[in-house]
């Protein structure tokens, strides 16, 4: 497998550019991380993490100068084996990386498979959690759109969730040990309306930590008409940091660089949670399923857990759900 920089038709590998340390990645998590450690050095459990109010973030990352980007895996003493140092440079700068071919086939098709058991698992209250979207095709007919919390419930998803080839090449990026936080498999049946594009920053995870890199491990071929993912890389990752729990408007998206990022079945994009992204509505007459696996550093805490019981309060799953109350998706 090889690692490319970004390309929407498949980029070359090996990128040679090297990157300065920008905010997404570097400067305002490491800021973050100082105040989570420095002003408040070991916290209860379910302390809170940086909020953004407390500092001009956009001001800071305005006036931020590019550095040379560090190694922070000799840094923190590990042993790099999955990335070289012009790819972690590139994620330095871009906040994204592609794996082309990371599993096989066999490895593609089992995951497949798994993914098929688990979509007929029936529904139980306090468990792995199903949710349903309306569709676009047909407005009265309610479709899968995502099923979380698995990694508990499936031997082959909780290896595939620990496999070095996963795991550790996120530590890489991180420039240190890495730690479960969250995974979901999108279904994305026909119909399906895509994910509004926003940061994952933004979806309350400051309460859980200062950085976020997720795997998006691709089940089937992502294509543009059944919407694959676009990212907005670079200096997009520094703007609108203020926000919280609100996609992009119309307007902010037409004013960043989004490039579509098709993938095929076995593929995998490595992002950060600064990483504009979103899909739109699946047109196709086929699924288009996506793994999405979540870490933080292991500094930083096991979260998994609380994430899940506060997510089950503020948005439940379909059958968890009180009879006539709406419940609104944000982002």
């Amino acid at each position: 497998a090889s690692a490319e920089r970004r390309n929407a038709a498949g980029a070359r590998p090996g990128a040679t550019r090297r990157a300065g340390v920008f905010c997404g990645h570097g400067f305002v998590a490491e800021l973050a991380r100082w105040h989570r450690y420095v002003l408040h050095p070991a916290p209860a459990r379910g302390t809170k993490f940086l909020r953004r109010s407390q500092f001009n973030l956009t001001g800071l990352c305005s006036m931020l100068v590019a550095a040379p980007a560090e190694d922070d895996a000799e840094t923190h003493g590990m042993e790099r084996k999955h990335f070289s140092d012009d790819d972690i440079a590139a994620f330095g700068q871009d906040g994204f990386i592609i794996v082309r071919g990371l599993l096989s086939a066999d490895e593609t098709e089992a995951v497949s498979e798994w993914s098929d058991e688990v979509e007929h698992w029936p529904e139980v209250p306090g468990r792995h959690m199903v949710y349903r979207e309306t569709s676009v095709f047909e407005p009265e007919k309610r479709i899968l759109q995502r099923i979380e919390n698995i990694y508990p419930y499936h031997d082959g998803f909780h290896a595939l969730f620990d496999d070095d080839r996963v795991k550790g090449r996120v530590a890489e990026l991180f420039g240190e040990p890495a730690m479960l936080f969250k995974e979901k498999i999108n279904f994305k049946y026909p119909g399906s309306e895509g994910f509004k594009h926003h940061q994952d920053q933004a979806a309350g995870w400051w309460d859980y930590g200062t950085l976020f890199i997720s795997a998006l491990i691709s089940i089937d071929e992502a294509t543009l008409e059944n919407g694959c993912l676009e990212i907005a890389p670079g200096d997009a990752r520094h703007r609108h940091l203020e926000r919280e729990w609100k996609p992009y408007s119309e307007e902010e998206i037409k004013a960043m660089p989004f490039t579509p990022v098709p993938t095929r079945p076995g593929d995998v994009i490595l992002f950060d949670s600064f990483v504009p992204h979103g899909s739109y509505p699946n047109l196709s007459d086929k699924r288009r399923r996506i793994l999405y696996v979540t870490y933080n550093r292991l500094a930083e805490g096991d979260h998994r857990i609380q994430y899940y019981a506060d997510k089950r309060k503020s948005y439940p799953p379909d059958c968890e759900r009180e009879p006539g109350k709406e419940y609104v998706f944000r982002v």
